[in-house]
């Protein structure tokens, strides 16, 4: 598959990346939708290290080859550093939320039992919403609510979305998008504790995370985020884009990379000495 999410054709046509042409990235998804390996526990070899990566489009690395997305980058140095395979299970999903990630690793962490996990926390305006007949709804908290075209399209399509979409923009609020967030990031720690998995998180940008960042192991903290690192190159599209021309490009994943293995490094030095 060459077109994704917002790297699409069109967008393309209109904006075409100086680097990266329709042929140089792909999207390859194992039997689960995830963009990484099958989940073939029993064929892993004895001595190989295994990373789980979680976040939104910037994790999935929309816009980017696969070996150029910051979670496979990382476990390429991290295979250096160590001299050992390292497989990347990439769980990340375009727009997701805090509320995906949190339930996803709940679930993956128990399958998996993975070595390292990273998570990258999006926006906290970002919600989930699932309903008694255990379907989840996407939804953005926001004052403007949904525009015209949209409604009109919702009523043909989805009707009963209506009033769902009504109740999350009234249920939602700036105070109680923070405390979501911070609950989904209290859950990711302590899943990974619980698991007594190495772990290292980041904020997709540093903006998010003032409110919440007292509160937080700040240890276990990477930082700058994407968007700060990608901000660096704003004058170097080639490298500080992806193919979308919206999303981080290859440098700030590389540059990220870099990052969380220094972090791994400093906090988990004595471990990855006993691997």
């Amino acid at each position: 598959m060459r077109w994704v999410g917002a790297d699409t054709e069109k967008r393309y046509k209109v904006a075409p990346h100086p680097l990266l042409r329709p042929e140089d990235v792909t999207y390859n998804f194992n039997s689960l939708g995830y963009r990484c390996p099958e989940f073939n526990l029993d064929k892993l070899e004895k001595k190989v290290i295994s990373v789980v990566s979680i976040g939104a489009s910037e994790v999935f690395g929309i816009g980017l080859p696969e070996d150029k997305t910051f979670p496979h980058q990382f476990a390429k140095l991290l295979e250096k550093e160590t001299g050992y395979p390292v497989i990347n299970w990439n769980l990340g999903m375009g727009g997701a939320s805090s509320d995906y990630m949190s339930r996803t690793l709940f679930s993956a962490l128990a399958v998996l039992k993975p070595d390292v996990v990273l998570f990258v926390l999006p926006p906290p305006r970002r919600r989930e919403h699932i309903n008694q007949a255990g379907r989840a709804h996407f939804y953005i908290n926001t004052k403007t609510g949904i525009n015209t075209l949209d409604k009109l399209k919702t009523y043909l399509v989805d009707p009963g979305h209506i009033s769902q979409i009504k109740a999350n923009n009234a249920l939602s609020s700036d105070f109680n998008d923070q405390i979501n967030y911070f609950k989904n990031y209290l859950i990711c720690q302590s899943i990974c504790e619980k698991y007594d998995v190495m772990w290292l998180f980041s904020f997709i940008s540093n903006k998010y995370m003032s409110h919440i960042e007292p509160l937080v192991k700040k240890e276990h903290l990477v930082a700058p985020g994407l968007l700060e690192l990608a901000l660096k190159h704003k004058g170097n599209p080639a490298e500080g884009l992806a193919r979308d021309m919206g999303h981080p490009g290859i440098k700030p994943n590389q540059e990220m990379a870099e990052l969380f293995l220094e972090r791994l490094k400093a906090l988990y030095s004595t471990r990855l000495e006993s691997i």
